[in-house]
C-alpha cells in the first residue's frame, strides 16, 4: 500500500498526533487483511536523530511492525520516506537510498524477498464438433426414448 501525507504546513496537513490517530486505525485495518502487509510513503513524520517521529516509531512498534529505511531520505536530512513490513514478514529485504538530483526527495529501492505464486492447473476436455457427422448424430438422437 502506497501512502502521501501532506506535510503539516500545507493546507491538507494535520499534526503528527492527529496523522497517528487516523494512521493507528488505517494500519489495524491493514494488519486484518490476509497476506504480508508492505506499507511504503511519504509519511513526512520527521522526527529527532533517530529520523522518525516518536509517535509513529511507538505505533510501529506497539504493532510489531519493522520500518527498514536507516538513512535521511530528504535533502535536509530527514527521514520523511518509510518501507514498512512486520516483523513476521517474508517481503523485507535489501533497500538502497540514492539521490538522483530530480528532487528534494531521494529514491528508495526496495530488493523484496517475495515468493511466487504457483499457477493453478486447469484441464480441459472438449469434443472435436467439427468432426461429427451430422446426420449420424441426428439419427442416434431420433432413436432416444426421450425425443
Amino acid at each position: 500500500m502506497l501512502l502521501c501525507r501532506p506535510p503539516s504546513s500545507s493546507p491538507y496537513g494535520v499534526t503528527a498526533s492527529q496523522f497517528c490517530g487516523g494512521f493507528a486505525d488505517y494500519v489495524d485495518e491493514l494488519l486484518a487483511l490476509p497476506g504480508d502487509m508492505l506499507l511504503c510513503g511519504d509519511l513526512n513524520c520527521a522526527g529527532d536523530a533517530s529520523g522518525m517521529d516518536p509517535l509513529v516509531d511507538d505505533l510501529l512498534t506497539s504493532r510489531q511492525l519493522v520500518q527498514h529505511v536507516d538513512e535521511p531520505t530528504h535533502r535536509d536530512g530527514n527521514m520523511l520516506d518509510l518501507v514498512i513490513t512486520a516483523e513476521t514478514s517474508t517481503l523485507s529485504g535489501k533497500l538502497t537510498v540514492t539521490d538522483p538530483g530530480i528532487c528534494d526527495h531521494k529514491l528508495i529501492a526496495a530488493d523484496l524477498q517475495v515468493g511466487r505464486l504457483k499457477p493453478i492447473l486447469r484441464q480441459y476436455r472438449y469434443r472435436k464438433v467439427n468432426t461429427v457427422d451430422v446426420a449420424v448424430f441426428a439419427d442416434r438422437l431420433r432413436r432416444q426414448p426421450v425425443y
